[in-house]
């Protein structure tokens, strides 16, 4: 009898536990990643629309800021790996003048991130001329980074740079904002937001990165909390729509 009991025990936590998680059609190493906007960049992966893709996301340094970065590191960073995205992933029914949701549905936050001023970078650069850097320690269960002795901070992560191919070969920068996506670096594009890409080339190409674990409503020092993360989404295309021109979301 309690072999019994044990037995449909285990099976109601099993299907609570698949219930209540999320699983995914296809997985994604932090590895399989580029840093420019291009059709010409071959994709990483193939899936029919409505699948679910979990991938992990170097931070925006691509490993050169680590847990254990000192201001060395941060003087003699190479901005050639800047931005690395995971992807592209090439969706089987998208074609050129549909629109590509991505329904962001998790984000697993990493036990650290870091945030710089970089000379001669942001808004304030004039005013703040010396390099500086933090490692922040993340307490991933619950959601917080150590600033200092007395300040914690509530986390709310998202993904800085998400994007489709552009309609060019050209290999176009990740920094600016295009109509394809790019780093848009907007905070409201966390769990549970929907966002719309317009497609411009078959297939869409749709990649995505540079995590910040929280940010203000724009980088004034230039950057965010950068961190690694892991994050899950579902790639759905729509047809027969009014076209955008430019990313929405909700």
């Amino acid at each position: 009898m309690k072999n019994i009991l044990f037995i449909l025990l285990a099976l109601i936590f099993h299907s609570c536990s698949e219930e209540a998680g999320i699983i995914p059609d296809y997985v994604l190493s932090a590895e399989q990643k580029h840093n420019k906007f291009s059709s010409a960049i071959p994709p990483v992966l193939r899936v029919p629309t409505g699948s679910i893709i979990k991938v992990d996301t170097h931070e925006a340094s691509d490993g050169q800021l680590h847990r254990n970065a000192n201001i060395d590191d941060l003087k003699n960073i190479d901005f050639g790996p800047i931005h690395p995205l995971t992807g592209p992933v090439y969706v089987d029914e998208a074609e050129v003048g549909d629109i590509l949701a991505v329904d962001l549905l998790d984000i697993e936050l990493h036990d650290y991130g870091w945030q710089a001023i970089v000379p001669g970078f942001g808004f304030l650069s004039e005013r703040f001329p010396d390099a500086k850097l933090t490692v922040h320690k993340i307490n991933t269960l619950t959601r917080t980074a150590t600033f200092n002795d007395k300040i914690q901070l509530e986390l709310s992560p998202f993904p800085g740079v998400m994007g489709v191919a552009p309609d060019t070969d050209e290999m176009l920068s990740t920094i600016p904002p295009r109509a394809n996506g790019g780093n848009m670096d907007d905070p409201n594009l966390t769990v549970g937001t929907t966002v719309y890409f317009p497609v411009f080339v078959k297939g869409a190409l749709f990649s995505i990165g540079d995590a910040h674990a929280i940010q203000g409503l724009g980088e004034v020092c230039g950057t965010a909390i950068e961190a690694p993360m892991t994050i899950t989404y579902r790639l759905r295309v729509i047809k027969n729509k009014p076209a955008i021109k430019e990313p929405q979301y909700e």
